[in-house]
């Protein structure tokens, strides 16, 4: 089921629209009281610590970053009737105070878009964030993975702005407002594949001739990778974004990668993740399901365009 399929909203203070009801239970984990169990707390550790683990038998990085929920952002902006900690800790902070960061760290820097003013990070209407929000994160990932944040150059781009109700504006009948976006024009740049699935499953690898031929980078994200798959590839010489949680060994070892970054915003990070999955038959489960018209313009994913 889609979290906001049966999720409500709940209207804020300045205008700002906050999630509620959903299947993550944002709210109770902004009160306190989605408490994670000992178990979970160790499963999402040892989880990653394997992954990381791998990464390094491939002489890989393996980058965990949380994006901080708009609840955590904009606490103060959240109706009165919303206690934030009142209950218990985040699970983000039980999953510290249960000493799981000595096994698997995790990256989490919620000052980074607080910060971030006019436009803010985060627009009244979405659960997603802005443009705005997404470059201020990226520059921040930028460095974490090795690489100059001024290679995020936009000077050049195209902006793109589009009428936009929202996730949340939509669902109780507010008006579209302006949403922007910067797509960069670099002909350095260049697609090399993408499945064009929807969400989960999604697939795309894109190069870059002006990067080191050695800097590889896989990118596992949920939807808030898609803006930084406009802008993470003006750092890398060639980089794969998968749209899933999972992690799949096998596709990893034949694309060597020298950077891994797990991206999730930080309502998901109560989920528990999986190793040993299978990307190529997920997504190839996927493609079944489509007509035969869609899937036969669907491209293959050949090994060539996997490895080195």
């Amino acid at each position: 089921m889609n979290e906001l399929s049966e999720a409500q909203v709940l209207e804020g203070k300045d205008g700002y629209l906050f999630l509620t009801n959903d299947s993550n239970r944002v709210i109770d984990q902004v009160e306190g009281r989605f408490v994670l169990s000992e178990r979970r707390i160790w499963n999402i550790a040892a989880t990653h610590a394997a992954r990381r683990a791998f990464c390094q038998m491939l002489g890989a990085e393996y980058h965990h970053v949380v994006v901080p929920d708009r609840e955590t952002v904009y606490a103060h902006l959240l109706p009165d009737t919303v206690k934030p900690g009142s209950v218990g800790p985040r699970p983000l902070q039980q999953y510290r105070n249960a000493g799981a960061d000595a096994l698997h760290p995790i990256v989490f820097e919620p000052s980074i878009l607080a910060e971030q003013k006019d436009p803010p990070a985060y627009p009244k209407n979405d659960t997603h964030w802005s443009f705005a929000g997404a470059e201020r994160y990226a520059r921040f990932i930028a460095d974490l993975l090795g690489a100059d944040p001024n290679l995020l150059d936009f000077s050049d781009a195209i902006d793109h702005t589009y009428e936009n109700p929202g996730d949340l504006g939509s669902k109780i009948g507010h008006p579209p407002v302006p949403f922007s976006l910067r797509i960069s024009t670099d002909p350095a740049v260049k697609p090399i594949y993408d499945n064009r699935l929807m969400n989960v499953g999604r697939l795309r690898i894109t190069g870059n001739e002006k990067r080191p031929q050695g800097e590889r980078w896989l990118v596992l994200h949920d939807s808030f990778g898609e803006l930084l798959a406009l802008m993470l590839p003006l750092c890398a010489h060639k980089i794969c974004f998968v749209h899933t949680s999972d992690f799949d060994e096998v596709f990893a070892l034949r694309y060597r990668p020298t950077r891994v970054l797990m991206l999730q915003i930080e309502r998901f990070f109560v989920r528990e993740p999986y190793n040993g999955m299978d990307w190529l038959k997920m997504i190839g489960e996927q493609h079944e399901r489509k007509s035969g018209e869609e899937a036969a313009l669907l491209p293959p994913l050949t090994d060539d365009l996997i490895r080195p």
